[in-house]
């Protein structure tokens, strides 16, 4: 049962951009919300909110609402580290101690 709902997470290499690269270009948008830069990583790596949120511990409604602003930056900047277990990078890198 447990094997029938296993999510396969791996990295999309082939479409995937350096983070060094990613975070160049996200710091170059004037007030990009953490939460546009947690969609943008989601959608770089062609991930769907539900796929994202179960790797994550939380449901799509919750991820949904860190990615439309609706959770302070300082919340969602939390979710760095278990991001970076589980994809290798973290998105955030650069932006800690940033708040709403």
């Amino acid at each position: 049962m447990v094997e029938r709902f296993k999510i396969d997470l791996q990295l999309n290499t082939e479409n995937s951009i350096p983070l060094e690269a990613y975070n160049s270009m996200a710091a170059c948008v004037d007030n990009i919300s953490v939460g546009q830069r947690l969609r943008a990583f989601r959608e770089e790596r062609l991930i769907i909110q539900t796929k994202f949120a179960l790797a994550l511990g939380m449901s799509r409604e919750r991820l949904a609402s860190y990615e439309a602003g609706r959770i302070s930056d300082e919340t969602v900047l939390k979710l760095g580290p278990s991001i970076k277990a589980r994809f290798g990078v973290n998105p955030f890198d650069g932006l800690e101690g940033r708040t709403t």
